[in-house]
């Protein structure tokens, strides 16, 4: 028989955090759709994040019904503190994917080292501490051991390189809508991953027993959830419009026939004239015929890497579409590629059956907007 007791406990320990969650697991099927159907690593990053969240506040709600089990709460435990870090891990790597396209960069590395070493501490025989009150057992990672230690630093070097991201990205935004997006984006990372290891912080500095308890216990949830919804609605946001996180700059964009002529050009900035983007034209075409002639091949360049700028072309039916940034990330790849589409498609009709008529193209600046401004 169920008490009115059991019944609170249920509702508030059950159904409340799972009714939370729903928001999360939106974003997580979302953005694992859109990984399989463009194979973007971003998107795979993001599913990754979601997903270690949810298995965390879903172990977090099983463990509260196995408290008078120890070997159970012990395994729940280890499997908790392994997903918390992988929650870390997972929105560092993403970050720094979304900002700058690194396959291996020294930051990925040495935290892929560090989690790792930490989990494996946490697997084989972590040093914990367990205490029964009431039937119920509480475990914890002994005071001042090395795990302990090591997951406090991981923490602390994880918000450093966290701020340090969010920091650069907004002191370089470029519109309102993006210096909104980021501010989102760092208040949902704070609520979310930042604020429940600010009581253990305390405890470990300080030695406040049960402050996180007595504190946070009751909104906890409610505040993680928050913070969830402001990062997912904000890459949800970045996914349609990729450049709202971008901090490199784009120089020109240029749609061409096979024959050489510009179709439409967008400059950004001042360094290029509006008569250099016809010799860039004339200059990608005959370097295309020159090497397909040459090289006794078919095929066309896809990327043309300088000091400092990196070219990219896609290839259509009927034109090529030209994109010159700094360097390229899987968000500006994302954005080339939905203008070159969204192009094919607002302007069939019109390049299949083109007589040398370019002014038609002009409304291709509302495609512009929607992929590289807001």
């Amino acid at each position: 028989m169920l008490f009115q007791g059991d019944i609170i406990n249920i509702f508030l320990h059950g159904i409340v955090p799972l009714i939370m969650l729903l928001p999360a697991v939106f974003f997580c099927i979302n953005f694992s759709k859109k990984y399989f159907n463009t194979k973007y690593k971003m998107f795979g990053y993001l599913s990754l994040f979601f997903i270690t969240y949810l298995l965390s506040i879903i172990t977090t709600i099983i463990s509260f019904y196995y408290l008078h089990n120890l070997e159970i709460s012990k395994i729940l435990f280890i499997t908790l503190s392994i997903l918390e870090i992988l929650v870390f891990y997972s929105i560092i790597i993403l970050l720094e994917v979304f900002e700058k396209d690194i396959q291996f960069s020294k930051t990925q590395i040495f935290l892929t080292i560090f989690a790792f070493l930490i989990i494996g501490g946490l697997i084989s025989t972590p040093p914990l501490t367990i205490t029964l009150e009431g039937g119920l057992y509480s475990i914890e990672l002994y005071e001042n051991s090395f795990l302990e230690i090591a997951e406090f630093i991981f923490s602390l070097v994880s918000f450093i390189l966290l701020f340090s991201m969010l920091y650069r990205s907004r002191k370089t935004a470029w519109s309102s809508t993006q210096k909104h997006l980021i501010k989102l984006l760092s208040l949902g990372i704070f609520l979310a991953i930042f604020m429940p290891i600010i009581p253990y912080v305390i405890n470990i500095v300080f030695g406040l027993e049960h402050f996180s308890a007595e504190v946070f216990n009751l909104g906890g949830y409610f505040i993680k959830n928050v913070g969830m919804f402001l990062i997912g609605f904000t890459f949800f946001q970045a996914s349609k419009k990729p450049w709202l996180l971008q901090r490199q700059n784009i120089h020109i964009l240029l749609v061409y026939s096979e024959a050489g002529i510009q179709l439409y050009s967008k400059i950004f900035g001042e360094q290029i004239e509006q008569s250099d983007s016809e010799l860039l034209t004339g200059a990608f075409s005959a370097i295309s015929s020159l090497l397909k002639q040459t090289t006794k091949t078919s095929g066309y360049i896809e990327t043309i890497i300088l000091e400092g700028r990196e070219l990219k072309i896609i290839k259509k039916e009927h034109f090529l579409c030209a994109l010159l940034v700094d360097y390229t990330t899987q968000a500006s790849d994302m954005a080339h590629k939905n203008f070159t589409n969204d192009f094919e498609k607002q302007f069939s009709s019109q390049l299949e059956h083109f007589i040398g008529e370019v002014s038609i193209f002009k409304n291709a600046d509302a495609i512009v907007r929607t992929y590289f401004f807001e």
